[in-house]
Formats: C-alpha cells, sequence, structure tokens
C-alpha cells in the first residue's frame, strides 16, 4: 500500500479530544497544509495498544486515494487529523512509503 510513516500526537487540550484512545484501523480524514481538501487514512500503530490523548507516536498511515495527491506529499509536511470538522491530532510525515504491492504494515 502507499503512504507515509509520521510522528503524530493526539490533542489533550482540545474542547472535544478523543477520550476512548485510537488502535490500528483509526481511519481518520487527514488535511495538508498545501491541500483544500480532506482525505482519509487508515492507521497502523506500531504496537496493539490503544493510545490516547497527549501521546506522541510513530504512525503509518495508508491512503486509499494516493493516486491522487501522493506526488505531492514530502517529508516534513505538516497535517491535522480530524473526526469531521473536529481536529483530534496533528502530525508531520516522516517518510513516504510509495512502493505499491507492499503491505504498509510491513513497512514499520
Amino acid at each position: 500500500m502507499q503512504g507515509i510513516r509520521a510522528m503524530v500526537i493526539f490533542d489533550a487540550d482540545t474542547p472535544q479530544s478523543k477520550k476512548r484512545g485510537v488502535v490500528s484501523g483509526y481511519q481518520p480524514h487527514h488535511h495538508f497544509e498545501w491541500a483544500d481538501f480532506q482525505t482519509t487514512g487508515i492507521h497502523h500503530y506500531l504496537d496493539a495498544c490503544r493510545h490516547y490523548p497527549g501521546e506522541t507516536l510513530s504512525v503509518c498511515i495508508e491512503f486509499p486515494f494516493w493516486s491522487y495527491f501522493g506526488g505531492k506529499v514530502s517529508v516534513g509536511d505538516h497535517f491535522e487529523i480530524s473526526e469531521g470538522s473536529r481536529i483530534v491530532g496533528h502530525g508531520r510525515v516522516d517518510e513516504v512509503l510509495e512502493t505499491p504491492g507492499i503491505d504498509i504494515v510491513d513497512a514499520k
């Protein structure tokens, strides 16, 4: 699959933070600074734990619509993580994973 490896923090100080936490398979929206749209991404965490607001962690994010915008993503790009209009976190691209057919979980 195609996507990114990123450093992500789930905000603890927002009015409606992600109180129940998240696990691999979480599918929020992502908005990159240079984009005028949001795109869904599937998060793959490096462990089987539930992660909560305030945590900073490395995550692989698979984007089903990578072919539409993947060429614009660069290391160092910043993005917001949201559920609809509610921002629940932020991230920074550490690596672009552009190899079709490779399982993104194996890219860890």
